[in-house]
């Protein structure tokens, strides 16, 4: 099959690539960098290249997969991850392109409540809502997708892991567990919401073979426990497990209201995240897109200790 990719060469893009390659998959990637491997077509460019451009890597392709996403800088956000989507459909569309279109977006589009005591699950019919710039270009750019592409799929996967991973939250976690500094704030089974990037691209793989461009939202995740992690990453140092543990309200109270006076290990935004009782219901998608993710992230966050 006939593959334009684009974020080629981001974390998830090289390794979607290799397995498209693998695969015997012709591949054209939109990339300003070069590319190693003779068997992929480079077509010059990015989002803000003219329409002959863009023309010239998504003709007589069968499928177009979005992996580009700029996820640090804010001012890029918005023309990366919504305008340049709404370019693309605009020349697939003036340009009369039949292809199918694989948007990569972000579960973090979903309104979650962090103040839950019990487990609440969002599903893809769940409420769109995001105070964070990335997520609301994501968001957008799956509104334009689903009114104007013909033939799509959107994967909303949770935060994304691997040695590979360039976010350093779950290295953070790490260091602080080996050196004993963390301590649970509330119920020690909170959830972790993060998808192995293999477990992602082979969805994506397995959607491609099948043809399961069904015009729908689908949620990725792997859930798991707090504690579940915490006791794994443990048991790799051979330390005894941390039960250390402070309640929510009162450690809201220290990041609230004394700031300039405690230099906590634990910011606001982490706090949400190892406090949260969000579990992302994926099982639309393990019933029509056979997603059965094998690499829970408590049983190989190992990967990211060298």
């Amino acid at each position: 099959m006939k593959i334009s990719l684009t974020g080629a060469n981001g974390f998830i893009g090289r390794n979607l690539l290799a397995k498209l390659l693998q695969a015997n998959h012709t591949v054209k990637i939109l990339s300003n960098q070069s590319c190693a491997n003779r068997l992929v077509k480079v077509c010059k460019g990015d989002f803000s290249s003219n329409a002959n451009d863009i023309y010239n890597f998504l003709k007589d392709s069968d499928v177009l997969i979005n992996c580009a996403g700029e996820i640090s800088n804010i001012e890029k956000m918005k023309n990366t991850n919504f305008i340049g989507v709404k370019k693309i459909l605009n020349i697939i569309k003036d340009r009369n392109i039949d292809i199918k279109f694989l948007q990569l977006s972000s579960a973090g589009v979903y309104q979650k409540n962090y103040e839950l005591n019990n487990y609440e699950y969002i599903n893809e019919k769940n409420k769109n809502y995001s105070n964070n710039i990335y997520e609301q270009s994501k968001l957008q750019a799956d509104k334009e997708i689903m009114a104007h592409a013909k033939n799509y799929i959107i994967l909303r996967p949770t935060a994304i892991y691997s040695k590979d991973m360039p976010n350093n939250s779950l290295r953070n976690l790490i260091k602080f567990v080996e050196k004993r500094y963390y301590f649970y704030i509330g119920d020690k089974n909170s959830i972790l919401s993060y998808l192995h990037v293999d477990d992602l691209t082979d969805t994506i793989m397995n959607i491609i073979l099948n043809d399961y461009f069904n015009n729908q939202i689908y949620n990725l995740s792997n859930d798991t426990k707090l504690k579940e992690t915490i006791d794994r990453i443990t048991d790799i140092y051979n330390t005894r497990n941390i039960t250390r543990q402070v309640s929510k309200g009162f450690y809201k109270f220290l990041i609230i209201l004394l700031p300039k006076f405690l230099k906590l290990p634990i910011s606001s935004s982490i706090y949400n995240a190892l406090t949260s009782k969000t579990i992302i219901d994926s099982s639309l998608a393990k019933k029509n897109l056979q997603f059965n993710p094998t690499r829970c992230l408590h049983e190989h966050i190992d990967e990211l200790i060298s």
